[in-house]
């Protein structure tokens, strides 16, 4: 555990070096929308999409995440220091990514989807999802509609048949990297599990899916990049990642109506 500064010293030199990134510009979308760098160009590479409506469990190393070393053994790993810069004011997330499916964007059916068990990587390290959400990542470039998107899902605490929608309004003809939120019903403190998807117009065409995700930390930027922003042990860092994380990175600029280029590091801590 880290418990004292001079824990955060230990850990840090166990830790190793910082893990650096550079991400290029994420597909044009409008301001105040998020964007995955998923798929963006950059180092690391891109990551590939799902193949299927039940999905795939994502367990470190896969291609498309951030570096993530994990000590093993009785050892933990916390997250030292988070640091990014972007030419946009805005926010930056950076995510454990779980799990992640494709659906059928021509259809207003209900998808039925049996999502494997996540890996145990919630916020206590279990598989019960505490602290996992949802979100709809477009992969590709979509069609003319403005659906409503609606996930069922079993919560954290194991109450069947919940239902959640978007938290901000899909756009026709919309661009690829673009991230939509998805909400939760009342109480409910993550997601365990997805039983099914479902719109109330098509999409059209294009490739989009569900990703299940913890967040893990959140930067803001107030003056249109000029300085990096960051956080570290001493300001509120010290998340616990556990082992097979997939780290990646959420943008949502504030004043722009593209995504920007990127680029920051890591350092993890470990003890």
């Amino acid at each position: 555990m880290i418990e004292t500064l001079d824990h955060v010293i230990e850990g840090a030199r166990a830790g190793g070096p910082a893990v650096f990134f550079t991400k290029g510009q994420a597909a044009q979308e409008l301001a105040m929308r998020w964007h995955s760098y998923w798929s963006v160009p950059g180092i690391p590479g891109i990551g590939v999409a799902p193949l299927s409506l039940n999905g795939e469990v994502l367990v470190s190393p896969v291609a498309g995440q951030l570096p993530f070393r994990h000590p093993g053994g009785a050892a933990k790993c916390y997250l030292g220091r988070f640091l990014a810069q972007t030419p946009n004011i805005g926010a930056i997330m950076l995510c454990d990514r779980l799990w992640h499916n494709v659906v059928n964007a021509a259809s207003t059916s209900l998808q039925a989807i049996t999502s494997p068990q996540w890996p145990a990587r919630d916020n206590n390290g279990t598989i019960d999802g505490e602290g996992v959400l949802l979100g709809v990542e477009t992969y590709g470039v979509m069609g003319a509609g403005v659906p409503t998107l609606i996930a069922y899902y079993t919560s954290s605490a194991g109450s069947t048949n919940r239902s959640s929608n978007n938290t901000h309004a899909t756009t026709s003809a919309a661009g690829a990297q673009g991230f939509y939120p998805m909400g939760l019903q009342a109480f409910d403190q993550g997601v365990k599990a997805v039983s099914g998807f479902q719109m109330t117009a098509t999409w059209t065409s294009g490739s989009f899916g569900l990703v299940a995700y913890r967040p893990l930390a959140y930067l803001t930027f107030g003056s249109g990049g000029a300085f990096p922003a960051d956080i570290n042990a001493l300001s509120g860092a010290l998340v616990e990642l556990f082992p097979g994380t997939v780290p990646f990175l959420l943008h949502q600029p504030g004043s722009t109506a593209s995504g920007a280029a990127m680029h920051g590091g890591i350092n993890y801590l470990h003890r």
